[in-house]
C-alpha cells in the first residue's frame, strides 16, 4: 500500500504505520505497522510528533487502472525480448516492483 504522511491530527485510530516512527532523538516510538490508537496519538502529540507515516488503500478502480497502466508499459518495453524466458523474468519482476510501489501487490 501507498504511504502518505498525514498530519497528527488527522490521524486516526486504526490508522496503520506505514514505517518506523522515531522521535527527535532518533528513538523508535512506534514500529512499522503498528495500528494507531487513543493513546499512542496522545503519546505523540506529547512528544511533539507532527506528522505520521500511514497506510493508504487505494480504490479498486484506482488499483485496477494503475495495473492495466503498468502491464501495458511493460508490454512496449519488453517487446523486443518476449520470446527470451530470462527477460520474461526481468520482466514479471519489475512488475512486480512497480505495483508494490503504486500499492497494488497482489
Amino acid at each position: 500500500m501507498p504511504t502518505q504522511w498525514k498530519p497528527l491530527i488527522d490521524a486516526r485510530p486504526g490508522d496503520q504505520l506505514a514505517e518506523d516512527l522515531r522521535g527527535a532523538a532518533g528513538e523508535v516510538l512506534l514500529k512499522a505497522d503498528a495500528v494507531l490508537s487513543e493513546r499512542s496519538l496522545a503519546m505523540l502529540g506529547q512528544r511533539g510528533i507532527e506528522t505520521v507515516p500511514v497506510l493508504v488503500a487505494l480504490d479498486p478502480d484506482v488499483l485496477e487502472r494503475e495495473t492495466r497502466r503498468i502491464d501495458e508499459l511493460l508490454v512496449q518495453r519488453f517487446r523486443h525480448c518476449a520470446e527470451d524466458p530470462l527477460m520474461n523474468q526481468v520482466r514479471e519482476v519489475t512488475r512486480r516492483v512497480m505495483l508494490a510501489h503504486v500499492g497494488c501487490e497482489e
